[in-house]
């Protein structure tokens, strides 16, 4: 087992570790980057169905039951119909603010 550093003493210089951020992700590991973008397309194109739907013929909601066939698992489904429902939820409060706004303007 790692013995852990002691923290430095007072007035000593402290250690700060950082990120390797100039390392790609795609040299880090290219099969996982390959899956993450397979999964990304599919996540993005179920939860903009959601948004219309959301948007069109539903009032949002983050706990709603699946209603799209789709290869991503039962959790994946819920994240995206929670996020779409947030999104519908935003895209409306603006839509409402721009109507009081505008017909605040004309009367």
């Amino acid at each position: 087992m790692k013995k852990r550093k002691k923290p430095p003493k007072k007035g000593e210089p402290r250690t700060i570790t950082r990120a390797i951020t100039h390392i790609g992700l795609e040299r880090a590991n290219p099969g996982k980057l390959a899956a993450l973008n397979e999964l990304a397309e599919v996540y993005l194109a179920l939860m903009q169905q959601y948004v219309t739907l959301f948007c069109d013929e539903e009032l949002p909601n983050g706990f709603r039951a699946p209603c799209f066939p789709t290869a991503l698992s039962e959790r994946w489904q819920r994240v995206a119909i929670q996020q779409a429902a947030g999104i519908a939820r935003v895209l409306a409060d603006q839509s409402r603010q721009r109507l009081s706004s505008v017909s605040g303007r004309v009367g």
